[in-house]
């Protein structure tokens, strides 16, 4: 009696352990796969070890992709990295081919990107992307006016607006950065330290061009040094400010893309100038007789910009 005893609990044993084999199978198969992340560190190791290749990787798959949305061919030695990769969040995978794998095209542009390191990202400046070839856009120096009718006799007097072009060329920039094999071994760091770093360096190259871009040594040409810009020189008081405000409104257009840039330099000055009886400086709580103010490095020390932005 005894042995069937013991070889039914041999049995119940097997079924236990059995069961509980296949919950943990089942826990297993019903648990979403990790969503695979674009590694900048992953991508630069593959490309010094000369193993970055079509397929080879997620980052692989990302780049050839952004590639070939750039109409190019993919180079193992010169990445096409989206902008999606530089930002924080991940990148994630929608289908396994190829082409699908793209997300960050869609899903980030480059002012998302460069929005909280360049002060030209956050004033609205619009951006055109992938530009491959020289951009005409079209300004209106004079807009069509209308007219009320005293009777239904009256003609309505002809009014014509005055079509410029402004003709955009694409201009090149980049920076070389080192860093150490130690360093790259490190991957999480690395990561966010190259995103930061080259971010930033965008960034200021960007803001550099607006604000300042002589035109030479293949740069832009900036607000400081564009033709048809209005500029005043001398001394500065409270008059003169509300002549800017009134000189950039009246073209129209959204008021609440108005605002000004300094420098630090300026910004300091004005915040010491007061003006009301003495009941306020100019710089006063981030704006400039009312109007939103910001600061940039890239404008020089004695300069106070003030623009419809976007």
């Amino acid at each position: 009696m005894s042995h069937f005893q013991t070889v039914d609990k041999i049995r119940e044993q097997i079924r236990a352990n059995t069961a509980r084999e296949l919950a943990s199978y089942y826990s297993e198969m019903s648990t979403p796969a990790p969503e695979e992340k674009f590694s900048l560190a992953r991508m630069l190791n593959a490309m010094a070890e000369s193993n970055f290749r079509e397929g080879g990787s997620y980052e692989a798959n990302v780049v050839q992709a952004a590639t070939l949305s750039q109409g190019s061919v993919f180079d193992p030695q010169r990445a096409i990295v989206p902008w999606g990769a530089l930002m924080s969040r991940d990148l994630t995978v929608g289908t396994a081919a190829a082409g699908g794998r793209l997300v960050g095209a869609k899903m980030s542009s480059a002012v998302d990107a460069l929005r909280p390191f360049s002060a030209a990202a956050r004033l609205g400046v619009t951006f055109v992307e992938n530009q491959m070839q020289d951009l005409g856009l079209p300004t209106v120096s004079q807009a069509v006016t209308g007219q009320w009718l005293a009777n239904e006799a009256q003609q309505i007097v002809q009014s014509d607006a005055v079509i410029g072009l402004s003709n955009s060329k694409p201009k090149t920039a980049g920076a070389v950065m080192k860093a150490s094999f130690n360093f790259m071994r490190n991957s999480a760091q690395a990561d966010s330290f190259i995103r930061t770093q080259l971010l930033g360096a965008m960034a200021n190259m960007l803001d550099g061009a607006v604000f300042s871009g002589t035109g030479a040594d293949g740069q832009p040409a900036g607000t400081m040094y564009a033709a048809g810009i209005g500029e005043a020189t001398g001394s500065f008081a409270y008059q003169n400010a509300l002549a800017m405000e009134s000189a950039v409104a009246s073209p129209g257009g959204d008021p609440a893309g108005v605002q000004f840039v300094a420098s630090p330099n300026m910004r300091s000055l004005l915040k010491q100038f007061w003006y009301a009886q003495g009941a306020q400086t100019l710089w006063y709580r981030d704006a400039v007789v009312d109007v939103p103010a910001t600061v940039s490095p890239f404008v020089t020390a004695d300069t106070l910009l003030l623009g419809n932005w976007p």
